[in-house]
């Protein structure tokens, strides 16, 4: 068994879903690391690659350490208790067990003790359930022997199929401005969500000098999820909403929609403007008020504004 299979297998029976990085570590003394993890120590880490599990040469005592998620820093202590001759019928297996396992972005192993305490039913319930999404679930859920295996095989294959390669239209506008300043874009889902963040501003004429955010739902993405994943994480869907916020003072608002979703990747750029209207937002001018006085000419010292013309395609 590949040694990146053999993770993913041991993250899923443990109720992750495999979305961020992770590093095995044999002995406390190497590490593989899953693609997309940096090196910092030659000597010691490698890239997992086409490593197999056969290759670590494990023997009886032996331990291995999965980290999984740096930001939550969940530890799954694997310890080698007895080695046989031949194979299963299955590469993996799941012969005993206790507890659901992990919860996605709740924070840790310390957080996950006290969201086992809470009780979803009181007033603030709502606020949890939009915290952790998947938590009333969770802690209803229990561990089954007879249905794990079943589970395990079921996540991997719905890991592989958010990887395929797809790309998305999507339509963005501008809150307050949402028929006069538009685009049509399509991206591929492996770009980077800030990459896509900073596209979708530029496209909008922003200089990107400003902090800025993407929301799906009520709640901005993490900074940390920002910077690793890419749009395949938020495993979009047709008429799925989502918002990207910049510069904390204007507060622009753009407003996105996806319109198509298409298997596999467009055939030239990862990030192209299909369409547009409107020249686009002026940094420093005010947010939206003071774009609104621009355009109607009550604001002169921007120069002439010309509301439609059409951006050019990145």
């Amino acid at each position: 068994m590949s040694l990146k299979s053999f993770c993913e297998h041991v993250i899923v029976s443990l109720n992750g879903n495999c979305k961020h990085l992770y590093q095995l570590l044999l002995n406390e003394e190497h590490a593989y690391l899953s693609n997309g993890c940096n090196i910092k120590d030659e000597k010691n880490e490698e890239i997992m690659s086409n490593k197999k599990l056969s290759d670590l040469e494990l023997k009886n005592n032996d331990y291995l350490l999965l980290n999984y998620d740096f930001t939550s820093d969940w530890d799954f202590y694997i310890n080698i208790t007895d080695i046989r001759k031949g194979n299963y019928e299955k590469d993996f297996r799941v012969v005993s067990g206790l507890g659901v396992g992990i919860l996605e972005n709740c924070g840790g192993s310390c957080f996950l003790k006290e969201i086992l305490k809470l009780k979803v039913d009181e007033n603030n319930s709502k606020y949890y359930k939009r915290q952790f999404p998947g938590i009333i679930e969770f802690k209803e859920d229990k561990f089954d022997i007879n249905t794990i295996n079943e589970k395990i095989e079921e996540g991997i294959e719905r890991y592989y199929s958010y990887l395929q390669p797809k790309s998305y239209e999507i339509n963005v506008s501008l809150e307050g401005f949402t028929k006069e300043i538009k685009r049509k874009v399509l991206v591929d889902s492996n770009v980077n969500l800030d990459t896509f963040t900073r596209c979708v501003i530029t496209s909008m004429n922003g200089d990107l000098t400003h902090l800025y955010g993407l929301k799906k739902g009520k709640d901005y993405i993490d900074d940390e999820v920002l910077n690793e994943q890419d749009l395949n994480y938020l495993e979009l869907q047709k008429a799925q909403k989502l918002k990207i916020v910049y510069d904390w003072g204007d507060s622009w608002t753009f407003n996105l929609r996806v319109s198509k979703v298409i298997d596999g990747y467009g055939e030239e750029k990862k990030f192209k403007v299909l369409s547009g209207k409107g020249y686009g937002i002026i940094d420093d001018c005010g947010g939206v008020w003071g774009l609104s006085e621009i355009f109607e000419g009550k604001n002169k010292s921007w120069g002439e504004y010309d509301m439609y013309y059409a951006q050019k395609v990145l």
